[in-house]
């Protein structure tokens, strides 16, 4: 029976490797979140803080950090406990390696409909791709063959585009995160605070406030939930389309 959506006809097959790999594909978003959510929250060791913190000599741009601090007036948490720097930048490094995986599945999707199935002419040709790129290649084949198939208008299809809109949505999350400055700030001789800045880019479009933000250890929480809902879309369209295309055991 054909499914429809975007959940896999191959989760109802009796094969335990099929249940396997989907029950991996579903279960590691989750424990991604898991691992956000449960990581400790306490003071930052002093050598780390030590090595962490930045004083008025590190060289950033000279009134970036009074600019900051004008702009964060108003974001700064009234504790004056120390910021869990180990925390924030375990959330940053978390975020890059989920977004890693959610590109490989963009790539498994783009080398099965290489001329032969994942054959390694075709795994070449998508070799030194970037993110966006396969975003594009995974779009335009999978499209194509939904097309030939007689399944452009189904209800998998839209979906499937829906999700490709939420890849590209993600890339721009991802891009925000890496790309940014991290700065230190400190008072009293303790770090109070990590903002991440990009000068570089406006705040949601307004004019004259660059993209800035006072992080927390749970500043990521939102990000890593949309994450981990195109990481589980997307993981539910490459079994599809396996289990309907060329080489599939149906």
């Amino acid at each position: 029976m054909e499914a429809t959506g975007s959940r896999p006809a191959a989760i109802c097959s009796t094969d335990p490797l099929v249940h396997l790999t989907l029950s991996i594909e579903v279960l590691l978003p989750l424990l991604i979140l898991l691992a956000f959510q449960e990581r400790p929250t306490g003071i930052a060791s002093e050598a780390s803080s030590r090595d962490l913190r930045a004083s008025t000599d590190d060289g950033y741009p000279e009134g970036h950090r009074d600019l900051l601090m004008s702009h964060l007036n108003h974001e700064r948490p009234k504790t004056s406990a120390e910021v869990d720097a180990d925390g924030i930048y375990r959330q940053i490094g978390i975020y890059v390696v989920s977004f890693q995986y959610l590109e490989d599945l963009l790539f498994q999707i783009s080398w099965f409909f290489s001329e032969p199935p994942y054959s390694e002419v075709g795994r070449l040709r998508l070799v030194n791709k970037g993110f966006s790129a396969l975003i594009g290649e995974a779009e335009r084949r999978a499209g194509e063959f939904l097309a030939a198939d007689g399944r452009d208008n189904s209800e998998f299809s839209h979906n499937f585009r829906t999700h490709i809109r939420e890849c590209r949505k993600i890339e721009r999350e991802r891009n925000r995160i890496v790309h940014s400055a991290y700065l230190h700030l400190e008072a009293g001789g303790e770090l109070r605070g990590i903002v991440r800045s990009d000068m570089r880019r406006a705040k949601d479009g307004a004019s004259g406030a660059f993209d800035r933000s006072y992080l927390t250890e749970k500043s990521l929480e939102t990000e890593f939930r949309k994450l981990a809902e195109v990481i589980v879309s997307v993981s539910f369209d490459l079994r599809q389309l396996t289990s309907w295309g060329p080489g599939s055991r149906s």
